[in-house]
């Protein structure tokens, strides 16, 4: 596959997390948190670390980066580890859910600086 392909697939997954994030979090804050609306979050967050994590690992292998991983890489891998372990917040507190609203932006933005600038 091409490096574009896996570009592609990566863009697509990320835009998955944040629809999903986004929608699992105003569904905590507006309803009643019925599980109607809450399995196809899941499944789209799920789905959406899947194709990041096999399309950024199969980038990674298009440039030809191997073990032992650069220090950027290890620390995308744990934001996007942190945007899995985010949908366990959603229901628990209000507070915890609208910092959210912060959270993922910067959690974004700081992997966008990492993959575009490999800083280490």
């Amino acid at each position: 596959m091409p490096f574009q392909f896996y570009t592609a697939l990566h863009i697509f997954g990320i835009g998955l997390l944040i629809v999903s994030l986004g929608g699992m979090s105003v569904h905590a804050i507006l309803t009643d948190k019925t599980q109607a609306l809450r399995r196809p979050l899941l499944v789209l967050h799920g789905f959406g670390l899947f194709l990041i994590v096999i399309s950024g690992f199969g980038m990674l292998a298009k440039v030809g980066i191997g073990w032992p991983l650069p220090l950027w890489i290890t620390s995308k891998v744990l934001i996007w580890i942190i945007f899995g372990g985010l949908i366990a917040v959603f229901y628990k507190t209000d507070i915890l859910n609208k910092a959210i609203w912060v959270i993922v932006p910067m959690l974004f933005l700081f992997a966008w600086y990492l993959a575009s600038f490999k800083p280490w």
